[in-house]
Parts: C-alpha cells; structure tokens; sequence
C-alpha cells in the first residue's frame, strides 16, 4: 500500500515539476517540500523492497556491455557510431508528463563510440518514432554495418554533472526537452540493470529506485 502511494507521489511530482517547472522543484517551494517529505516518509515504510535488477532479458548489443565511465563528453560536431543490427534491439517505455497529459514512447538503448574523442563508449536513446530519421543520418552508407554520424543540435543528452561527466545522449522531438533525465536512467536501471552506476556513487546493490530518483532531478537538456 505505501509502496503504490509513494510511486502515486514520485508521479505527482514528476507531473507538477514538468507543468510549472522551475518555481514548484525550487529547494524553498512549499509544493516541493512537501511532496518530498511526503515521498520520504512512505519509502522509509514500505515493507517490500522495488525491484531493483533487470525485468527483461539483456540487450543484444555486446558494446551495451563495454561501457565505462567517460569524462570527455560528447559534443556538436563529433562523430560517432552504433551498431546498424542493434539499433532497435533494446527497446524501454518512457512515460513523463506534456501538456497537462500523459505520453509515453518506446525508446531504443544502444551504445554509440565517439570517434572524435578516443572512441569512448556511452548510451544513446533513440525514440521508435525517430528511428527511422536516425538511421538517414547515416554518412557512411552502412559501412562495416555501423551507423556514422555527425552530432547536431537535434540531439538532446543528460548527465551526471557539469563537467559533462557520463554523457547520454537523446534523439526525439525536440519539444520533449521537458522530460527529466533520471526517466532514462530509472529505466534503463530497471529493466536492464545498466547505467544507474554512472550516476550515482558507490551504488549498492539494495539501492531502491526512489533513492536513486532523488539524486537526479535534471531535464534532458538541447
């Protein structure tokens, strides 16, 4: 039962900090306050813990495997490649809130190497109904069965902090800038247990999904 009302809160909360983002997620707002208080105390009292591994089978993408902490971030006019087969392969549901309505996406997990930059290994989330504008960004023609491409303002990322450390990137309709990062992070975390240890220190193997949501209260940014 709290378990059900502190995801009903951490929803709330979600939907309130999209709609009159920033005033009601500022540190002295009484709306923020309290919903947090709120959540706090209903994750200190449930009695049985969120699931914290992965739900589903692993991503098919081996290279989803290899990826390690990156501390030169990726920007503009690099260029980087995935996998072609694997680009639709590891598909996640995002849900956030627009417009006073739920949305909710299919977004694709795939690893991207940054050729610009020592070819470091980082996440990319690609939502289905741009998967196929994605795959046109290719430059290479298919060669070696990657995708090649050059990054431009219409990708959006996140990440851990403003050093650009363990940056992800995000390409989908612009108008979704909206959406906080730690809705990839958490959903990557729970189906397939990869990403979260990149954004939060020393994560424990108990760590539950609303401890780590705390941490990152950040919109994907353009």
């Amino acid at each position: 039962m709290t378990a059900a009302l502190g995801a009903l809160l951490w929803s709330a909360y979600g939907g309130v900090s999209n709609w009159f983002s920033p005033w009601c997620r500022h540190p002295k707002s009484s709306v923020h306050h309290l919903l947090l208080q709120l959540i706090s105390l209903t994750s200190r009292v449930q009695t049985k813990p969120v699931a914290t591994t992965a739900s589903g089978s692993a991503p098919k993408d081996p290279e989803l495997a290899n990826i390690g902490t990156v501390t030169t971030p990726v920007e503009v006019g690099n260029t980087l490649t995935v996998s072609s087969e694997f680009a639709d392969t590891a598909p996640l549901e995002i849900r956030w809130q627009q417009s006073f309505r739920e949305r909710s996406d299919t977004y694709y997990q795939v690893a991207y190497t940054n050729t610009s930059k020592s070819n470091a290994k980082y996440y990319l989330f690609i939502s289905s109904g741009k998967l196929e504008d994605f795959r046109k960004l290719d430059t290479a023609n298919g060669a070696e069965g990657k995708i090649t491409f050059n990054v431009t303002a219409d990708f959006q990322y996140g990440q851990k902090d403003k050093s650009g450390k363990n940056r992800f990137l995000v390409y989908h309709e612009r108008d979704r800038a909206i959406i906080m990062q730690h809705r990839f992070v958490a959903a990557a975390w729970l189906r397939y247990g990869n990403m979260a240890g990149g954004f939060i220190d020393n994560l424990p193997g108990g760590l539950d999904a609303t401890k780590m949501l705390e941490t990152m209260n950040k919109y994907v940014a353009p």
